[in-house]
């Protein structure tokens, strides 16, 4: 971070011993008595594992800002409230199609034969 300090996560979905859900979730804490927060999170996105950055800024004073990059055919999205106890939320978006676990192919290749299909 470039001000404040994360005090919780970021951390994985689904550590320790949590659901796992779609979610990557962390919190801060600005540097001064209020706010002044400023950093990023980094994460891998889908089965390709997508890089994706998440941008936010909570300044001691002036508007909150977020944004988000990305290295692959997806869209990231923000929003971010105003005020002291600001909430960023950030959306990844999929441009195409993301293959499944066995390149799109329900069948490997058997069709007909549905033993090894993956559910």
């Amino acid at each position: 971070m470039d001000a404040g300090s994360f005090v919780a996560g970021p951390r994985p979905p689904g550590w320790p011993f949590e659901p796992i859900t779609n979610e990557l979730i962390w919190t801060t804490i600005g540097s001064g008595l209020y706010g002044n927060e400023k950093g990023y999170v980094a994460a891998d996105v889908g089965p390709s594992h997508i890089p994706v950055s998440f941008h936010f800024s909570n300044p001691a004073r002036g508007s909150n800002t977020c944004s988000g990059e990305r290295a692959g055919p997806v869209i990231v999205t923000c929003t971010i409230t105003q005020g002291v106890h600001a909430n960023a939320r950030f959306t990844v978006i999929p441009l195409v199609a993301l293959p499944d676990g066995n390149d799109g192919d329900a069948n490997n290749d058997n069709d007909g034969d549905n033993s090894d299909d993956t559910p």
